[in-house]
């Protein structure tokens, strides 16, 4: 016993020399609604532990969350573990990290290259791609990306309940909508209840998928620039559904989901112009191709059935433009997405592109040493969606803060954008943060 003992403390001198950033938080959400004739997501409590080292020419990443929400709700997100190594022109990295070739992606959290963390939808986060890149320094200003893998981990948050016994799928994360109990079926408007038979595969099935790609990148003291390319499976999984009544003389139908894997071609590129501190401008391009899926045979018709199980053949491009700067204290960022592909909802299971023309408005700082601010506005012409986001913090010590807030989600009283299955999600929060 006083071996391990030893052991341990030794290898708890070792962390001494490593950056870390541990962070514990309790929040109280007061929601602005009731949903589904209950509150949901009314506190939660985080905990955020990133940590790095650097041995000479290696390196190491660890960056997790979790999250455990007063409903029972438990979450989890690993966002990076990866060991990287430096040989000559070649810099090496494996294990699981962002791909960094997009903020398109990464800042209007499309979910088309990396996985999102997507504890709520205000801050979607980013988790890497589980794999082998090898960048290869062609020369002081130009280099060459190449991803590889052969394991697939699809996004995990927000997650949906199956029952199998009961046949039925509901959830208890306000961000994941379950899919309804009832719907309607023909002219007669006879209400069906719904159980649901869901095909769950097998992991194995799943998670051994190929993904390759790569990425040119140019950088000098004024201009940074990449074009990028990868084929991968969708970040989640896509959801076929067929539904079937058993006998004329029954009000009640089978839903039976068969959840599959797709894969699409990404590509795109940017142009940053590190202009001056104060103003950055820049401009991105996204493309998401989509492999041809299975149509839907779907003889229930509903405003609302199948919300949560979606079938995202839809391709998807975004223009990005705008500037990000800092001026003395305050970071803002400034910018413009623009959905240029076409959209069309074919079937009820066709899953909502997040944003259409949106306009987004962000700044963070310090009045004080003791008192900072974050604000982000985005308002989404196409849609009229509308979100908001502000708080505030005061820093009681070093390693305690308290902050007060408030997120709001807007959207036309007959909305058909995005948002609007979450307008439901406003709330005023109170929070209290410990950092070591």
């Amino acid at each position: 016993m006083k071996f391990l003992y030893f052991i341990l403390i030794f290898l708890y001198s070792l962390t001494f020399s490593w950056e870390h950033d541990f962070g514990l938080s309790f929040r109280h959400n007061d929601p602005v609604s009731v949903i589904d004739v209950r509150t949901v997501n009314a506190w939660w409590a985080r905990g955020d532990f990133k940590t790095s080292k650097d041995f000479n020419d290696w390196s190491f990443r660890f960056n997790t969350s979790v999250q455990y929400e007063d409903n029972g709700l438990f979450l989890f997100s690993l966002k990076e573990l990866s060991i990287s190594k430096k040989i000559n022109k070649l810099d090496l990295s494996f294990g699981r990290f962002p791909l960094e070739w997009s903020s398109t992606d990464a800042s209007w959290g499309l979910g088309k290259i990396n996985n999102r963390e997507n504890f709520d939808f205000f801050h979607p986060g980013q988790e890497g791609l589980a794999g082998l890149n090898a960048r290869y320094n062609l020369s002081s200003n130009l280099s060459l990306d190449i991803f590889g893998s052969f394991f697939y981990i699809p996004e995990l948050n927000p997650p949906l309940n199956i029952n199998k016994s009961e046949r039925t799928i509901d959830s208890n994360s306000p961000w994941a909508d379950a899919p309804d109990r009832t719907a309607e079926v023909g002219s007669s408007g006879t209400v069906f209840d719904l159980l649901y038979d869901v095909n769950v595969p097998e992991i194995m099935d799943i998670i051994f998928k190929p993904t390759y790609g790569l990425s040119l990148n140019f950088n000098n003291d004024f201009i940074s620039t990449n074009f990028f390319y990868i084929r991968k499976p969708e970040n989640k999984l896509t959801n076929k559904a067929e539904v079937s009544i058993p006998s004329s003389s029954t009000t009640t139908a089978v839903v039976s989901i068969d959840p599959l894997e797709f894969k699409h071609h990404v590509f795109g590129g940017e142009f940053n112009y590190h202009l001056h501190d104060h103003f950055n401008p820049y401009i991105g391009y996204i493309s998401s191709l989509a492999d041809d899926k299975p149509s839907d045979d779907f003889e229930i018709v509903s405003k609302n059935i199948g919300v949560g199980i979606t079938v995202e053949r839809n391709d998807e491009s975004y223009l990005s433009v705008g500037s990000r700067g800092e001026i003395k204290s305050f970071k803002y960022h400034l910018g413009y997405l623009s959905r240029v592909s076409d959209f069309s909802k074919t079937n009820i299971l066709t899953g909502l592109p997040r944003w259409d023309q949106v306009l987004n408005f962000s700044i963070s700082g310090n009045f004080t040493e003791k008192i900072s601010f974050a604000g982000d506005v985005k308002y989404d012409f196409g849609s009229k969606d509308r979100v908001y986001y502000f708080g505030a913090s005061y820093l009681i010590k070093p390693y305690l803060s308290t902050s007060l807030g408030a997120q709001i989600i807007g959207s036309p009283q007959n909305g058909d954008g995005y948002w609007a299955n979450y307008r439901q999600n406003d709330s005023v929060f109170a929070e209290v943060k410990l950092s070591l």
